[in-house]
């Protein structure tokens, strides 16, 4: 399989059903990995987590983790 660089993925084209928009309530189970897109249209990963550090001890839902415990906003 041919690598691809940077350069060459501008021209790729990928289709994604199933999304869920979590504005709506519509929030992914505990501690499930998402795909993510951001506003500037990149893609990022992020683990959903409901423990109570990440709820603010229950004033919002969950909010999306990466590896090293950082926060990802939900907007």
């Amino acid at each position: 399989m041919e690598e691809k660089t940077a350069n060459m993925a501008e021209n790729i084209r990928v289709t994604f059903t199933g999304f869920h928009y979590i504005k709506d309530g519509d929030y992914p189970n505990d501690f499930e990995v998402c795909l993510r897109i951001l506003k500037d249209n990149s893609l990022s990963a992020g683990c959903w987590d409901t423990g109570l550090y990440a709820t603010e001890g229950g004033k919002q839902p969950g909010a999306f983790r990466q590896a090293r415990g950082c926060f990802i906003d939900a907007d």
